[in-house]
C-alpha cells in the first residue's frame, strides 16, 4: 500500500499542474477576448481568428479542468436518494462507478489517440488560422488517460480499505 500512496502522491502534484495550466488557459482566453474586443472596438481591426483560438483553449480548459475535479473527486452527482441509501452501499456503489468511468475514459483516450494519428496523417487544421489539431487531440487523449488512472487508483484504494478492515 505504501507504493501505492507514494504513486497518488506524485500524481497528486504532477495533476495539480495540469490544473494549474487549465487556469493559465482561462486566463490567456479572457486576455485574447478583450484585446479582441478592444482592437475590434478602438482600431477596427479584431485579431484573426480569436474564434478559433478560443474554442481550442476551452478544449484544453475543460479536459485540464477534468483531470482537476476527478484528482479531487468532484465530479457532478445526483444525490437524489443518497439519505436513504446506507453509506456501506454507497461506498460499494462508487467503486463500481469508478470502475466503469476509468474504463470509459480509458477508451475515450485510446480513440482519441486514434484520431490523432488520422489528424496527423491528414494534416487538419483550424479553417481561418491553420493551427493543426492533432495537439488538441493528443491533450484529450493524455487527460482522458490521467483520468483512467486517477479512477482506478481510486478503485484500488476503496477495495484495499474493504479487505484491510
Amino acid at each position: 500500500m505504501k507504493k501505492l500512496e507514494s504513486i497518488d502522491l506524485v500524481m497528486q502534484k504532477v495533476f495539480r499542474f495540469f490544473g494549474q495550466m487549465g487556469i493559465v488557459a482561462i486566463i490567456s482566453m479572457m486576455l485574447l477576448i478583450v484585446f479582441d474586443v478592444g482592437g475590434r472596438f478602438f482600431f477596427n481591426s479584431p485579431i484573426p481568428g480569436t474564434v478559433e483560438i478560443v474554442e481550442l483553449q476551452n478544449i484544453i480548459l475543460s479536459f485540464f479542468a477534468l483531470i482537476w475535479c476527478t484528482l479531487n473527486l468532484e465530479h457532478i452527482r445526483v444525490t437524489l436518494l443518497d439519505n436513504l441509501i446506507p453509506d456501506k452501499i454507497k461506498f460499494y456503489s462508487d467503486t463500481v462507478f469508478y470502475l466503469f468511468g476509468a474504463v470509459f475514459y480509458a477508451f475515450i483516450s485510446v480513440q482519441n489517440v486514434k484520431v490523432t494519428q488520422e489528424a496527423l496523417l491528414k494534416g487538419t487544421s483550424t479553417i481561418v488560422v491553420g493551427i493543426p489539431l492533432f495537439p488538441v487531440y493528443i491533450i484529450i487523449a493524455f487527460s482522458c488517460a490521467c483520468v483512467a488512472v486517477i479512477l482506478l487508483i481510486t478503485v484500488i484504494k476503496n477495495i484495499y480499505s474493504v479487505v484491510k478492515k
